[in-house]
C-alpha cells in the first residue's frame, strides 16, 4: 500500500506537468516556471530565518551572590536638605503682551 502511496504521489505530479505544458502557451509555462524556480530560490533564506528564529539563546548567568540592597539615610531628615518652596507669583507687569501671528501682518 505504502508503495502505491509514493509512486502515486510521484507521478502525479510529472503527469499533470506534462499535460500542463501541452496545454499552456509559452508565454503561461514561462510564468508557472519562474513561480516554481523562485519559490524554490526562496526556500534557503526561509529555512534560515526559521533555524535562527527557533534557535535556543543561551541564558545569561546568574550571580552567584546578588549585591546587597543599599540604604541611604540623611542626616536630620529630608526636610533641611531641600529650600523652602515659594509661592508662585501672580503676573504682575502692566504692559499688554505683544503676539506676532505668522502669516499675517502687524504694525508695532
Amino acid at each position: 500500500m505504502r508503495k502505491w502511496v509514493i509512486i502515486g504521489l510521484t507521478l502525479f505530479p510529472l503527469a499533470l506537468g506534462v499535460v500542463a505544458g501541452l496545454r499552456l502557451s509559452k508565454e503561461s509555462l514561462a510564468v508557472v516556471i519562474g513561480l516554481i524556480f523562485g519559490v524554490g530560490a526562496s526556500l534557503p533564506l526561509y529555512i534560515l530565518a526559521f533555524y535562527l528564529v527557533r534557535k535556543e539563546r543561551p541564558q545569561p548567568p546568574q550571580p552567584v551572590q546578588p549585591n546587597p540592597p543599599v540604604i541611604v539615610v540623611h542626616p536630620g531628615g529630608v526636610n533641611q536638605l531641600l529650600p523652602p518652596l515659594n509661592p508662585p507669583q501672580p503676573w504682575t507687569e502692566e504692559k499688554p503682551r505683544n503676539f506676532k501671528i505668522i502669516g499675517e501682518e502687524w504694525e508695532d
